[in-house]
């Protein structure tokens, strides 16, 4: 009986381990795609030439000279899952009215 209980020991432990590893290499991954959204959602190596805030600071929307509109979450400090909105031309000036919510945005072309 002690020999079948020591057996069933080591199992759960090799189970729990196995268990912690499967979890390491899904929060590696998880950290691997939101890192490549942010990427891709970035105003990278562009100057962001507008910054919005929505009337109930949920939302943060930024424009910029690479032609993409990108609305921001505020609670999870990364984009939407639609982000980013690629415009016909760059970006020079946003607008935002707070009471209605509505924003404007004034391209080169």
């Amino acid at each position: 009986v002690k020999a079948l209980e020591k057996k069933f020991k080591v199992s759960n432990r090799k189970s729990d381990q196995d268990k912690e590893e499967r979890e390491a290499v899904m929060e590696h991954e998880r950290e691997r795609k939101r890192q490549a959204k942010l990427k891709k959602a970035s105003h990278q190596h562009a100057a962001v030439t507008g910054l919005a805030v929505d009337a109930v600071n949920k939302t943060l929307i930024s424009v910029g000279e690479d032609a993409k509109l990108i609305l921001w979450n505020f609670l999870t400090h990364a984009p939407h899952k639609r982000s980013p909105y690629i415009l016909p031309s760059p970006a020079t000036m946003l607008s935002h009215i707070r009471d209605s919510d509505l924003a404007a945005i004034s391209l080169k072309d």
